[in-house]
């Protein structure tokens, strides 16, 4: 006689049709579009006929329905269309077979905007500052990490360039620049631009809560009082032109 009973557990899938793995993930740039393929496989060994449900407006499928033989295998081509709004994405589609049972596949989609060519390049500078900051739209807080703010000085050069990131102590996105200068353009003001990625918008008026001097080892703002950063609703459109 045992002195406990003996106890085990189960997992039997039923499901004879199964996607190729059970998500996807993709980033693509607004105006492209994108093309992804996903195998389905028969795991029986009697003819399956399938079907593919929940698909959102933004994706689409070569074919939703058909049949696999045993042990039969087939790739499925989804396409996100390029007219995608800029924003991120999610959403379950199943394929049932035929006990009805549904195997999901989740997809996550990033559709960025194209990102302003802002940079610079600190070997080009003697001197540095720091901005503890707080990025807000018209007063609202910015809570998007990927969203970039820009330091500029009089001849529009940039001298600075740093996303929000956010604080768990503080529960707030803090802008933490450095901004990069040498003597030439001491006391000069410091102007900012935004751009906003869930909008792929240039946001060209920013307004900090005081004014931004050029100083060498100056520091504007702290953690407790942070320079506020609003930008308002002057939106700045960037077009190529052909010569």
């Amino acid at each position: 006689n045992l002195p406990q009973p003996v106890r085990w557990s189960a997992y039997i899938k039923r499901n004879q049709l199964k996607w190729e793995k059970n998500s996807h993930a993709l980033t693509i740039e607004r105006g492209t579009g994108a093309d992804f393929s996903m195998q389905i496989s028969n795991l029986s060994g009697t003819p399956e006929t399938w079907t593919v449900t929940g698909l959102p407006y933004w994706l689409t499928l070569d074919a939703e329905n058909g049949q696999l033989a045993a042990l039969g295998n087939r790739s499925l081509k989804f396409s996100v269309p390029a007219s995608t709004a800029i924003g991120h994405y999610e959403a379950t589609v199943y394929l049932t077979g035929n006990r009805g049972i549904a195997e999901p596949l989740t997809v996550q989609l990033h559709v960025t905007g194209e990102k302003p060519e802002w940079t610079v390049n600190p070997h080009d500078f003697e001197n540095t500052m720091t901005l503890i900051g707080e990025l807000k739209y018209n007063g609202k807080p910015g809570e998007d990490e990927e969203d970039i703010v820009a330091a500029f000085d009089n001849s529009g050069r940039c001298i600075g360039l740093q996303h929000p990131v956010y604080n768990k102590r503080y529960d707030r996105y803090f802008t933490m620049m450095t901004i990069y200068s040498n003597d030439d353009i001491n006391g000069q003001n410091v102007t900012f631009r935004v751009w906003d990625a869930s909008t792929g918008e240039i946001h060209s008026m920013v307004e900090p809560s005081e004014p931004i001097k050029v100083a060498s080892n100056a520091l504007y703002g702290t953690i407790t009082s942070p320079i506020e950063l609003n930008a308002t609703d002057l939106l700045e459109q960037q077009m190529k032109l052909v010569k």
